[in-house]
């Protein structure tokens, strides 16, 4: 086991928008060694590891012994071919979101880190938000108790064009389906979707805990303007995070005329994510998000696709 103070050996799966971001959070690191990059257009992976330095290894068995640790970046449907047999040799994966493309490949990723001992970490960046690490402390002491009682999130994009391999589900509603569920503990009994405005690209859904608490959830990737937001009302407090903004604000229920903006400290998620995941990789800590919460999180989904219609 490396220790803190060791250089990794990391490589790239994928070399696409995320790909391109996370390729400069691992440069910026100078505990990290960019062993190899891999992306299924040859000729960029060829510049890229020219610029670099590193080598282009197209088949990640041929990294095992190489490598401590490997982002993985590919198209969700190439996440397990990818991902795999390096788990299984006991390398460390941090996996893009969704995790899989469906839940028998999710469960063979899972297996394949048990066997190998390997940490497996699923790349919902909200997560290290540091705006939704404010708003989760603010609301513990009440997602603890379960007296959660409703969650509304809008996450929507102006058109791009950008070619998407999945839906607006699997590609935005993920996020906040992740964080429904360290929000709202316990199981969701009731999902539904509204037939008028689920298409490929926008999805809206109400689901129903166990607890009683509502959740409402919009996804558009085809949108007039970018939105990003999440509320979240108790039996004493609502409290609105801005995702992009990277604020909060905090409303009594007992003087609702009087909101608070809590302090939020500067960080950025995706070099945070990379960190935890290089911490668990060190033996220093848990993985933040690993497979079992990918998967709960992709079998959400799953649910919602179905009534939505698109699965």
């Amino acid at each position: 086991m490396s220790t803190s103070t060791d250089t990794l050996r990391v490589a790239l799966f994928g070399l696409g928008r995320m790909g391109s971001h996370h390729l400069r959070a691992i440069r910026e690191r100078d505990d990290l060694r960019l062993v190899a990059v891999a992306d299924h257009g040859s000729d960029l992976a060829k510049s890229v590891a020219a610029e670099v330095g590193c080598d282009r290894v197209p088949d990640p068995r041929n990294l095992v012994g190489r490598v401590d640790a490997v982002v993985v970046a590919v198209p969700t449907s190439g996440h397990r071919a990818v991902a795999e047999p390096l788990l299984e040799a006991g390398v460390g994966c941090l996996v893009e979101k969704p995790i899989a493309g469906t839940a028998e490949d999710s469960r063979a990723l899972i297996e394949a880190a048990e066997r190998g001992g390997a940490v497996l970490q699923i790349g919902h960046v909200e997560r290290f938000n540091p705006a939704v690490a404010v708003a989760r402390e603010a609301l513990a002491s009440e997602i603890a108790a379960g007296a959660v009682q409703r969650v509304a999130t809008r996450r929507a994009n102006p058109p791009s064009e950008r070619t998407f391999d999945v839906d607006a589900v699997l590609d935005l509603m993920i996020h906040d389906l992740d964080l429904v569920g360290a929000l709202v503990p316990g199981a969701i009994e009731r999902v539904d979707a509204i037939p008028a405005d689920c298409t490929f690209d926008r999805t809206v859904a109400r689901l129903e805990a166990a607890s009683g608490a509502s959740i409402e959830l919009l996804v558009d990737r085809a949108a007039d303007a970018m939105v990003r937001d999440l509320i979240v009302e108790t039996t004493t407090q609502r409290v609105r995070v801005d995702y992009a903004a990277r604020t909060v604000w905090r409303t009594a229920l007992d003087a609702p005329d009087e909101t608070a903006q809590l302090p939020v400290p500067t960080a950025d998620p995706l070099r945070s994510q990379l960190a935890a995941f290089l911490g668990a990789v060190r033996g220093e800590r848990a993985a933040e998000v690993d497979g079992r919460a990918g998967l709960a999180a992709l079998e959400l989904a799953e649910r919602v696709r179905a009534a939505a219609g698109l699965s």
